[in-house]
């Protein structure tokens, strides 16, 4: 052991024990059910990404697809592309659309904000004119009473 040590020091061959495992080196890492695919890590331009793997795709099937099949592919890939374009459009109309009804609901609660305050100062000015008016109907019989004691 001890020369084992010693040659790993001196810069030959690690001991034994030191030494990788050639299995372990081809081994692929594998995931919680034994799989061995990769991790899903998203990428910062996916459009980019996505349209490398596009053309990716049809390099890697210039060998093994037939040329209808590839026209095939082909036409669905421009198909894809027009209806991605499509929703593109939606939903930046959407949003739009989104908008302009928040700026509307915001001018709704606005009014009716200022209606319910006209509404509290108008109910107020009709109690205080309900209270005149009650005050002015006690004088009057008041006033009616006193006319009939003296007559």
């Amino acid at each position: 052991m001890a020369s084992n040590i010693a040659q790993s020091a001196s810069g030959s061959t690690p001991p034994r024990n030191l030494r990788k495992n050639p299995k372990c080196r081809t081994r692929k890492p594998t995931g919680i059910n034994g799989s061995t695919a990769q991790a899903y890590e998203p990428e910062e331009n996916s459009e980019k990404a996505s349209a490398a793997g596009q053309a990716l795709n049809l390099a890697s099937l210039r060998h093994t697809t037939t040329r209808a099949q590839k026209r095939k592919l082909e036409a669905e890939l421009q198909e894809s592309g027009q209806r991605k374009q499509e929703l593109k459009q939606e939903h930046e109309a959407l949003l739009a659309e989104n908008a302009a009804l928040r700026l509307q609901l915001l001018r709704v609660r606005f009014r009716t904000t200022i209606l319910d305050s006209e509404s509290a100062a108008l109910t107020g000015e009709l109690a205080f004119l309900m209270e005149q008016h009650t005050k002015r109907q006690a004088a009057a019989a008041q006033a009616a009473l006193s006319a009939q004691q003296q007559s």
